[in-house]
């Protein structure tokens, strides 16, 4: 569903832009990654043998990563309603993923500034009141929210990850 006035096009035109900006460093963030994973385990058979399960859960993780951030910078490049109302959610995850690892980097003597929760809390600054989005179906409503579901879940999987790993 693309919005019909052209007023509430330029009134959102800001977030989408902002929204759209973040998801792609974020998905390219990610595409690298994706990369770099199984670089840094090397060739070797004896290592990989040891690490493969961990190679795999970061592998997967980072493929739904850029999978969602993808998704929502295609749906907000159409003026997708889902994707439009998925922006505050993901900024809301983003938000609260970034303080909990600045939190945690903090309780390791470590300043991590929350970069994405920054970007996430600039792209909210921008006008997306309830009047200016178009409405959502229910078909909008379950997209945004597996789109943000499983953007939560990839986020955090890297923060629990060493405690499994640790016992």
């Amino acid at each position: 569903m693309t919005l019909s006035t052209d007023g509430d096009q330029a009134a959102l035109d800001p977030f989408r832009r902002w929204a759209r900006f973040l998801f792609a460093i974020l998905a390219l963030v990610a595409a690298v990654g994706l990369v770099f994973v199984p670089l840094t385990v090397g060739v070797d058979p004896a290592r990989l043998a040891a690490v493969w399960p961990i190679v795999v859960i970061l592998a997967v993780n980072l493929a739904a990563t850029l999978i969602v951030l993808a998704s929502l910078f295609r749906g907000l490049g159409r003026w997708s309603a889902w994707a439009l109302h998925a922006v505050v959610p993901v900024c809301g995850v983003l938000i609260a993923i970034g303080i909990a690892r600045a939190v945690i980097a903090l309780t390791q003597g470590q300043i991590t500034p929350p970069l994405e929760a920054l970007a996430a809390v600039l792209v909210l600054t921008r006008p997306h009141g309830p009047d200016i989005l178009p409405p959502a179906t229910a078909d909008d409503r379950r997209r945004a929210t597996l789109a943000t579901g499983a953007l939560f879940a990839s986020y955090f999987v890297p923060l629990v990850l060493p405690l499994s790993l640790a016992g």
